[in-house]
């Protein structure tokens, strides 16, 4: 948790895992650690099914520091 990481760094992460519950939740895992937030758009292009995307939009919309 002392650990900070970039939008970037997210996103090759996202793209070693294989199966769509491990990038979300890796990516959900991930955002209060990163140090860019405002560009976690980036990471859209990474998920193919679009529940993925708007669950991990529903995500960010509804996280509290």
């Amino acid at each position: 948790a002392a650990n900070w990481v970039s939008t970037n760094q997210v996103k090759q992460l996202l793209e070693v895992f294989l199966f769509v519950y491990n990038t979300l939740t890796l990516a959900k895992y991930a955002y209060p650690l990163t140090t860019d937030r405002n560009n976690y758009f980036l990471l859209h292009d990474t998920f193919s099914y679009s529940s993925s995307k708007e669950a991990l939009a529903k995500f960010i919309r509804e996280y509290k520091d």
